[in-house]
């Protein structure tokens, strides 16, 4: 085999139960200015039910897309793009409004999937980690089968399909702010 055949050889798409992990995606500053965002939208509560207790993050603050700044869409559309190429998924769907989120003492996420039910059409789940883990303990992301810490630093970006089970473990001291962001494409089959 030539090299020039050797080169268009396609390599194989990542295994639906990688990660994706992009070191520091984002500036510490962009983080902050991302965090700033939610001063200005309507706060709620994030709450998982499991097993009659309730846990989640102490606040989200919902974003949509079409009032998020142009530069954080684009990355985010970029970097979706480029692990849908990685994972051979198609995400011809709208990105869906973001999600922001800020864990305190005490909460934390149960193991969930991120599609199904009305999200039916999620393909990937994206998510940014906004403050340093030197600002809080716990509040680890983690996946099953993976055991690598897979935030080590402010802007870390994690990507994902949608369909693995994932949670976040109790913070145990500080606050640990998120963006979430979802692609979409059509359903499997």
């Amino acid at each position: 085999m030539s090299a020039v055949q050797a080169a268009r050889v396609r390599q194989p798409a990542l295994a639906a139960t990688e990660v994706i992990r992009h070191r520091r995606a984002f500036s510490a500053s962009e983080c902050s200015t991302i965090i700033d965002l939610a001063d200005n939208l309507e706060a709620a509560k994030d709450q998982f039910q499991n097993y009659g207790e309730v846990r989640g993050a102490s606040t989200i603050w919902w974003l949509p897309t079409a009032k998020a700044p142009k530069w954080l869409t684009q990355r985010l559309r970029e970097l979706m793009r480029e692990a849908a190429a990685d994972y051979e998924f198609d995400i011809s769907l709208p990105m869906e409004d973001l999600k922001l989120m800020a864990y305190r003492c005490g909460n934390r996420v149960p193991w969930h999937v991120d599609c199904g039910g009305r999200a039916f059409t999620r393909k990937l789940t994206l998510t940014l980690l906004l403050s340093s883990p030197a600002t809080y303990n716990g509040g680890k992301l983690t996946l099953a089968n993976y055991s690598a810490d897979l935030h080590r630093d402010i802007g870390d970006v994690v990507i994902f399909p949608s369909f693995m089970a994932h949670k976040v473990t109790t913070v145990d001291r500080g606050t640990r702010h998120t963006l979430i962001a979802w692609a979409h494409g059509k359903p499997f089959r």
